[in-house]
């Protein structure tokens, strides 16, 4: 079997490689706070500045509200003394049907005039923000390994 120790020091190759490992987070970690940060901060200052993100142009970015949305149907307020009673259940093919028409299940509503369609402008303007946003939120997460990593107290 090859020995694990190094002749370099008495170090093992696992305590170098470490070593080489932290020293190798070190320098991405002056990268990033040195060179990404700043680069973010840049482009999300130009994104704001940017014509498509004033705040006059927010009152076109509103949908239409004309939706037409069905109301449910409120039940019958009856005006009874005592407790309330259990709905009626029925069984229907070895299955528990709570409703006397035989369905089962929360009522689904829809629109009256059909589906709503997506908002484009938004859209297009979230698929602007989206990549940096995540660009910067992957940055944060390797800062946070990286202070974490080599100041973890020994036991």
């Amino acid at each position: 079997m090859a020995s694990e120790k190094s002749t370099t020091n008495g170090e093992t190759d696992y305590t170098k490689k470490l070593s080489d490992y932290k020293k190798n987070l070190l320098i991405q970690a002056e990268k990033i706070v040195l060179e990404e940060f700043p680069k973010r901060v840049v482009q999300f200052n130009e994104l704001l500045d940017d014509e498509q993100f004033s705040y006059e142009l927010l009152s076109s970015y509103l949908p239409d509200l004309d939706f037409n949305l069905p109301r449910p149907e409120e039940p019958a307020k009856t005006e009874e003394v005592g407790p309330p009673k259990k709905r009626k259940r029925f069984e229907q093919n070895g299955e528990l049907i709570t409703d006397e028409t035989g369905v089962s299940g929360t009522p689904v509503y829809g629109f009256v005039n059909g589906p709503v369609k997506c908002n484009k402008k938004l859209a297009d303007l979230t698929d602007l923000v989206r990549p940096l946003l995540r660009n910067a939120v992957e940055d944060v997460n390797k800062m946070e390994t990286i202070l974490e990593f080599p100041f973890k107290k020994k036991l």
